[in-house]
């Protein structure tokens, strides 16, 4: 637990006056926070020892066991936990500090923070939650992590949107795949009424193509071609894709990719093939009127 800190007694007598002890642990909050996004373990040792208050925030809200979290610093949050930090402290937009760590990919920390009593199903001002994040950047690992401690997989944000959603948006096929395997619904509107196969097909037109997944692309940007996987397996999973968004169309209407294209056309065919040919057998069938 934090040490606690009494005014200070002064060389020449006396103990060191209020507003003098306030300015000094003012001062020495603002270090922890800088030694915390560093990740230097000895400094925030020696601030927290000398009175910093592991649960001061800064002007964003954040207190140090965000930054270290967010940053990656697994034994400087270590340590601001068993000093008494909050798991689940919230800064001005709510975000928690598994939060960070599930933006910026940060496994340890996620197993750190939820073996300490984080709230997996915590959500920011705008809705999302650790998962949402983990899903929209991309971080595989982490996404699986969360489900397994708990997360709901068909949560939405304020706008409606879900990690599906995002992972469609993102052309992250593995991610998207793990998420309909976990019962994510592939016909999930957002507010808009916006499907995951109408996000997957309309982002494939900025993305690179690249019909290669281990070739080498550019840092950053996730290719076409993910796309066009997630779009395959959603309508293998049922995605409708005769549903409309807000402005009455549909993902065909929107995918300008060839590929992507043909795909919906493609499926659209042969689902009119198999449902012209269960009608025919169903009349077949049917008793004489």
């Amino acid at each position: 637990m934090q040490t606690q800190i009494f005014a200070r007694p002064m060389s020449g007598g006396g103990v060191e006056p209020a507003a003098a002890l306030e300015r000094r642990l003012c001062q020495i909050d603002t270090q922890l926070h800088s030694a915390a996004d560093h990740g230097n373990l000895n400094e925030v040792t020696r601030l927290v020892r000398e009175g910093a208050n592991v649960h001061s925030a800064n002007e964003q809200g954040s207190t140090a066991l965000h930054l270290a979290c967010q940053e990656g610093h697994e034994p400087v949050a270590a340590f601001l936990l068993e000093e008494g930090a909050d798991p689940n402290a919230k800064d001005n937009e709510s975000a928690t500090p598994l939060m960070g760590a599930a933006y910026y990919g940060h496994l340890d920390i996620l197993q750190l923070l939820l073996g300490n009593g984080a709230d997996v199903h915590s959500a920011a001002d705008d809705g999302r939650t650790a998962l949402h994040l983990a899903c929209q950047e991309g971080h595989e690992p982490v996404a699986a992590f969360l489900v397994e401690e708990g997360a709901n997989v068909g949560s939405a944000d304020e706008e409606g949107t879900t990690a599906l959603h995002l992972a469609c948006c993102g052309g992250d096929e593995p991610i998207a795949a793990f998420l309909l395997e976990q019962g994510a619904d592939p016909n999930a509107r957002t507010n808009e009424s916006a499907t995951p196969l109408m996000l997957a097909a309309w982002n494939a037109n900025n993305r690179p193509f690249n019909p290669n997944p281990n070739a080498k692309v550019l840092q950053g940007p996730r290719t076409a071609f993910g796309h066009l996987k997630i779009v395959q397996r959603l309508l293998w999973k049922g995605a409708d894709a005769t549903l409309t968004n807000g402005d009455g169309n549909t993902a065909r209407d929107d995918a300008g990719l060839p590929t992507v294209v043909d795909a919906l056309d493609t499926w659209t065919e042969k689902a009119a093939a198999e449902k012209a040919a269960l009608d025919t057998l169903l009349q077949l069938g049917a008793p004489q009127q």
